[in-house]
Parts: C-alpha cells; sequence; structure tokens
C-alpha cells in the first residue's frame, strides 16, 4: 500500500518554543497541501539542545508540544511523529518520540534508549527501557532517535520483529554528516526495510547541523534527500516493497545466531554437589555445556523473568502499568537469587510463584504488577517453547558440521569400490562414497525435519487459567462494552509475542498443545536413528570378517582392561547406547499429550523436566560423537580390496550373464553354468582357498564359445560394476552444501 510521506527539515531556534511551534504549524500546512500522510520532525523541535532546561520544558504526553503535535495531526487529517521533552515523576525526563494519528490520538510512543554523553544527555535524561513497534495502515514501523542510529542491535531486533520502516528523528552535526547518510542506506540494506530520517538544519550557538534528511528503500536506494537548508522533503513508500525484496533475497534467513552469541561465562565450580550423590550422566559425562545452559533453573528463571517484562511492557502501551513499573522489572530482570527462590519454594511449595516474590522483593516499584492477569503456564510454556528453540538452533548448527563433514567424505570416496552386503551376505559392489551417501540423505531429512519444527515452534501466547483469556479481558474491559475488550485482549497478546519473537496457537487449554512436545521428540528420535545406523554399520564393518572400517584409536586409547589387543568401536557403540534411549523418550511425550485431560491435568509437569533437556542433550551427544568419528574415520584399503577381491566375481558373473546373452548364448543354460561354478567356488572359499571363480570361468569351453578370456576378466572385474554410484554420491554431497548454504 502506498503512501505519501513528509520530512520536515527545519531550523531550530534554541529556547523559542513559540517560534518553532509557529514554524511547525506552517511545515504541517504545507504538507497538508501536498497530500503527506505521515509527517516527521527533527529531534527536539519545540526547543532544541539546551539539557540545562530539560527539567523546566519537560511535559505529560497530553500537555505542551505533545498537545500540539495533536492538534495538528487532527486539524491536517495526518498521522505526525515528533519528539520532544517528557516528564518522568521517579526521574529525569525522557527524548520522547510521539505519534498521533489523523484524529490527534497518542498512537505510539518511543523513548531513546541511547544517551548520548557528549551533549549532558546521561546527565539530565533517563534513558528509555523497550523497542515498540506499532501498526500503521500501510504496515509495522518503528521510532528511532539521533543516536541510536549507530546501534545495529537495535535495528536489527526491530527487523525480526516484522517491522518494515523505521522513522528517525535527529539533531545530527554537519561536522559528521557523512555519516549520518551512510547510516542510514546501511540499516535500510541490512534489515531490508524502509528507513525515512529527519534532521535538523541551520545552526545555534553550538553549531551548523548537518540536515541531509532522506527516505531509504530496502535495497539502499535513496528516494528523497535534502540539503542543509530548511524544506519540506516528500516521497512516496510502498511498504509491500519490503516482503518483495526479502523474498528475492532472502539474507536474512541465512544468519546463525548460536555462532554470533558471545562466549558464554565459564560456569562457577559445582559446590552445591560432589560425587557422593547421584549425578546424571547428563551433568558431566554427555552433552555440551551450552546445551546444558539452555536447560540449566538459572537460564529458565531468566526467561520467566523475560517474559514477566515482556507482558508488563505490553501492558503499559494498554495503560495497566505505569512505564517506570515496568522499566524496574527489566532493570532486575538479571538479578537472580536462586537461594533466596528456594526458601519462598519451601514454604509456599510453588515455584513459579517462588520466582515472583523473589522478583518483587528486588523490585520497589514494579513487584506489585509481576503476573498481572496471568496463569503460571502463560509464563512456563512461553519459556518452555524459548527454551525448545535455543536448543534446536544449536543442535541445527551441529548438525549442519556433521553435514559439511560428511559430505567432504563422500566426496573423497565417491569412487572407491567395495563390496556391497545385502542380509549381511556379500551382494553387489557399491562405492563407499555411496554407502556414506546413505547416511547423508537420512541426515539431510533430519535437518529438514528439525528446521520445519523449529520455524514452527509456537508458544501459548497469553490465554489464562482455562485457554479463554477471560482474566486479559476483564483487566482490558471499557465501559464501550465486552466486544472491545475482547480485541484488546487479542492485542495485548500481539504485543506481549512481538517483543517475545513468537507467534501463539490460536487455540489454547491451560498449556499449548502436548503434541508440539511430542512432534519434537520424534524428530530427535529421528536424527537419532539415522546416526543409530551409521554406528551400527561402523560397528559391522569394524568386525572381523569384514575389516573395512575402522573409528579412530587414541594412541594411549585402552580398548580392554583384559586383552590388550582389542580396538572397539566404543565411540559407535556409546552413539547406539544413547540413541536407544532417546527413542523411548517419545513414547513418554505421547502420553503426555494424549492423557492431557480436559483443560489440563498434571501429570506431564515432572516427567517434562526429565524428556525435553535429556532428549536434546543426549541427541546432541550422539551428533558430536558421529562428528568425531567421521573427522578421524579409517577405511582400510587392503581389507577393501581383499573383501571386492574374494565375493565381487560372484557380482559380476550377472555382468557377464548379459554379455553371454547378448553375443547369443542361451540364457537359461549360461544361468545354470555359471551356478555350477559358484557353488564349487564358494565350497573352495569355505576350504579356506582363494576365490576360484574368475579362473574357472575364462576356461570353461562354453563361454570361450561366446567371449574370448580377456573379455572374460574384463567383466569379471567387480570394482567396475558399480553403475552410477560415484556419480549419484557426488550428487548427494552437492545437494547437502545446497541445502546448508
Amino acid at each position: 500500500m502506498e503512501f505519501t510521506i513528509g520530512l520536515a527539515q527545519m531550523t531550530i531556534v534554541c529556547d523559542r518554543p513559540e517560534q518553532n511551534e509557529a514554524t511547525v504549524r506552517e511545515i504541517a500546512r504545507q504538507a497538508c497541501a501536498q497530500g503527506v500522510e505521515l509527517l516527521v520532525l527533527p529531534e527536539l523541535w519545540p526547543y532544541g539542545y539546551n539539557l540545562e532546561r530539560a527539567a523546566e520544558y519537560a511535559a505529560p504526553l497530553e500537555e505542551g508540544p505533545f498537545a500540539l503535535m495533536a492538534e495538528l495531526a487532527d486539524h491536517h487529517k495526518l498521522y505526525l511523529v515528533g519528539t520532544a521533552l517528557e516528564t518522568n515523576p521517579v526521574g529525569r525526563p525522557y527524548n520522547t518520540a510521539a505519534l498521533f494519528d489523523p484524529d490527534g490520538h497518542l498512537s505510539a510512543v518511543y523513548r531513546k534508549v541511547h544517551l548520548f554523553p557528549p551533549m549532558g544527555e546521561l546527565e539530565h535524561l533517563s534513558a528509555g527501557q523497550s523497542l515498540p513497534t506499532f501498526d500503521l495502515p500501510w504496515g509495522r514501523t518503528a521510532l528511532a532517535i539521533c543516536y541510536d542510529l549507530r546501534f545495529p542491535e537495535m535495528w536489527r531486533t526491530y527487523a525480526d520483529q516484522g517491522v518494515q520502516l523505521i522513522l528517525i528523528a535527529a539533531e545530527w552535526p554537519l561536522s559528521r554528516v557523512e555519516h549520518w547518510r551512510l547510516l542510514l542506506r546501511a540499516r535500510a540494506v541490512e534489515n531490508q526495510l524502509f528507513v525515512a530520517g529527519c534532521n535538523r538544519a541551520g545552526q545555534d550557538a553550538d553549531g551548523l547541523f548537518g540536515g541531509r534528511s532522506a527516505a531509504v528503500d530496502p535495497l539502499g536506494r535513496v528516494l528523497v534527500e535534502g540539503g542543509e537548508v530548511p524544506e519540506l522533503l516528500v516521497a512516496t513508500l510502498d511498504l509491500a516493497e519490503v516482503a518483495a525484496v526479502r523474498q528475492r533475497f532472502p539474507f536474512l534467513n541465512d544468519r546463525r545466531p548460536a555462532v554470533y552469541r558471545p562466549p558464554a561465562p565459564e560456569p562457577p565450580p559445582r559446590q552445591a554437589y560432589d560425587h557422593e550423590t547421584y549425578l546424571s550422566p547428563l551433568t558431566w559425562r554427555y552433552g555440551s555445556d551450552e546445551m546444558r545452559r539452555i536447560w540449566s533453573e538459572g537460564h529458565k528463571r531468566r526467561l520467566w523473568r523475560r517474559i514477566w517484562v515482556a507482558l508488563a511492557e505490553s501492558q503499559v502501551e494498554f495503560g495497566l502499568v505505569t512505564p517506570e513499573q515496568a522499566a524496574d522489572l527489566r532493570s532486575h530482570a538479571d538479578d537472580l537469587n536462586l537461594e533466596r527462590s528456594r526458601q519462598l519454594e519451601a514454604e509456599i511449595q510453588h515455584d513459579l510463584m517462588a520466582e515472583i516474590r523473589a522478583f518483587a522483593e528486588q523490585c520497589p516499584l514494579g513487584g506489585g504488577i509481576i503476573h498481572l492477569g496471568a496463569t503460571s503456564m502463560d509464563v512456563k510454556d512461553n519459556a518452555d517453547v524459548l527454551c525448545l528453540r535455543q536448543a534446536l538452533d544449536l543442535l541445527l548448527d551441529r548438525l549442519r558440521v556433521l553435514l559439511a563433514t560428511l559430505a567432504d567424505r563422500i566426496e573423497e570416496r565417491a569412487d572407491q569400490a567395495c563390496m556391497g552386503y545385502t542380509h549381511l551376505q556379500p551382494a553387489e559392489p557399491t562405492t563407499v562414497g555411496y554407502r556414506l551417501a546413505q547416511y547423508g540423505l537420512d541426515l539431510l531429512l533430519d535437518l529438514g525435519e528439525l528446521q520445519r519444527l523449529r520455524d514452527g515452534l509456537k508458544g501459548k501466547g497469553l490465554k489464562g487459567a482455562t485457554g479463554t483469556s477471560a482474566s486479559y479481558v476483564q483487566l482490558l474491559a471499557l465501559p464501550d462494552g465486552e466486544g472491545e475488550a475482547e480485541q484488546r485482549a487479542r492485542d495485548l497478546e500481539a504485543h506481549f509475542l512481538a517483543r517475545l519473537g513468537l507467534e501463539a496457537f490460536p487455540v489454547a487449554t491451560q498449556t499449548y498443545p502436548r503434541k508440539q512436545d511430542w512432534l519434537v521428540l520424534n524428530a530427535l528420535a529421528g536424527l537419532a536413528g539415522s546416526l543409530y545406523k551409521f554406528a551400527f554399520d561402523l560397528r559391522l564393518l569394524q568386525a572381523q570378517p569384514f575389516g573395512e572400517w575402522s573409528e579412530p584409536f587414541g594412541r594411549r586409547q585402552v580398548g580392554s582392561s583384559a586383552m590388550p589387543f582389542k580396538r572397539n568401536p566404543v565411540g559407535a557403540e556409546n552413539i547406539d547406547s544413547l540413541a536407544r534411549l532417546v527413542a523411548s523418550l517419545p513414547r513418554v511425550a505421547w502420553d503426555n499429550a494424549a492423557h492431557s485431560l480436559l483443560e489440563r491435568t498434571l501429570d506431564d509437569s515432572g516427567n517434562r523436566r526429565f524428556i525435553l533437556p535429556q532428549a536434546f542433550l543426549l541427541t546432541e551427544e550422539t551428533v558430536r560423537r558421529s562428528q568425531r568419528i567421521l573427522e578421524g574415520l579409517v577405511i582400510v584399503e587392503g581389507m577393501v580390496r581383499r573383501n571386492l577381491a574374494l565375493y565381487g566375481p560372484f557380482a559380476a558373473t550377472e555382468r557377464l550373464l548379459m554379455e553371454l546373452v547378448k553375443a547369443g548364448a542361451d540364457r537359461q543354460a549360461m544361468h545354470e553354468l555359471i551356478r555350477q561354478h559358484s557353488l564349487a567356488a564358494w565350497e573352495a572359499i569355505q576350504r579356506g582357498e582363494p576365490n576360484p571363480l574368475l579362473d574357472r570361468l575364462a576356461r570353461e569351453p562354453q563361454v570361450l564359445d561366446r567371449l574370448p578370456a580377456t573379455r572374460v576378466r574384463e567383466l569379471m572385474d567387480a570394482s567396475r560394476y558399480v553403475g552410477d554410484a560415484p556419480h549419484r554420491a557426488r550428487e548427494l554431497a552437492v545437494a547437502i552444501r545446497r541445502a546448508l548454504a
């Protein structure tokens, strides 16, 4: 949907609010005459940068410059965005961007998050604590102010929440105006969205301001740009281009957040437990520290607190909670006190209520509104989905590394012929690379299924004790009637979910559908099954009489306490052991889903504390051990050639039979002749003699009547009887790399 935007690049006369208000009135009149539907004013347009008078100039959102913006928006029937100083009842004023709709109603508020020290903002202003987004008729929009332009993390957060347009008001100096121009384009390109920046022009006692207000499209093209003098810039934007650009060049989908995370601090020494009490092997033997942290008690409770903060910040927008209360919660969200939580839980026998009380004790302003309207599973279920998503991201990263290694091995061994086996008996030849490709295909299917599940994960949202949202409808009820309260409850849920980057199931009971857990565990069991087969095959191929493959064996590794010569495939055996346990867990999740009676029973709670972290830690360990095996996989060349020479001629008889028939022989007679020679050759092998089949057939008169001996020996070379296996193996390696790209 197209719309017209206006950027009011103006000179601001410092400490002359009346003069600046007159300028803005004239700009709004001109904008209306030119069909502008959204007008953006520069930062602190009423009075400029004299923060020594910040407390004097600050006004509530209903008064002063904010009231004037509401009046102009209503009078000219346009959306209007401008920034001014907002009073803060518990601290220094905010630098606040406010958006008013064509009826003069306040539609959105953003308080500047990044304060600029050189201008004294840290001494005179309070920082905002949230990044709200809002929907205009033409698309999702967000606000920023001046110094925010230098912080790409903020802009990426907006992009992740589906924002299509970011409006930024600034007082950017002429001395650094090239930074302004460059960063406007960079933020648009790297987030694939529209950016519209309105900067101050002219000068005051502090120096010259740079102007150069501009609108930039998602490809970085400048749609309109001003000079260094006051002017009204007008451009037409079509936010539908955002989706088109992201579909045409979807690089945002290729990000790898798990890799970008900074290394987690070393966990403190485990002083609460020692090896004189039972410890799960998943605590120290199996799984990675990264996966353990995702499923740790501390991380879970930090997610609970993040959810309470998101709930409170969403409720601010509906007038249920004050900004100061929400900011108080955010400022203490990471101040866990597990010891205090345990004390409270021992008293009240409720883990989530204990955490609420421990959190509330830390928040003198916001403690009283924590969990307003919510039930426990509004918090726990959404936190569980965030854990599932993080755990899947980590597991998918490890699986991609494994697949990349496997693709290398497939290509390296694509042409190497080896004996194939069906029913654990020699059959026809294949290649080592083609055998590896079978595991690659399984893992590629697992990758697709896990990614599909990860992308489709949904939370419960905000639906209350039985999924009806009754508590939220009650909270949001207005005199106008219940219908509007229902819509406001849905809007509250949408704001809340956007802050968490989640989607929610459209309906739920007290919990999200437990079938989701079953689907996830099924996919993990599928991945574990693929690795089980790989490991089991390796165990067979490392055993005699195969002896063709071997997992890596360290120089100082001990294979047996009794038999010094042993080189057991302990890594592969361990994979099979752990995978077998993973395969048993979906049944528990099935029971949880099937036995979740009516609107909810609690008989899933205890076992979910086990099965979800266990499934991920065990599956991750099978991936990590498979990675180590593949990196050091030994192909015993001599044994591969020996088995091919010993058993390959039997398979090559099919090739010989077809050529004999093509040369005019009777198919049934040749089949019987080859069968007799083959049985005789098997008896020789069972006596421990070399396979005599090649020599027998190369001297057989009935064969030589049709083909020369040299041709018979050529046809009986089984290493060349591998069909298109090398080509298919390489194709699969390419498909893997394409999927990983």
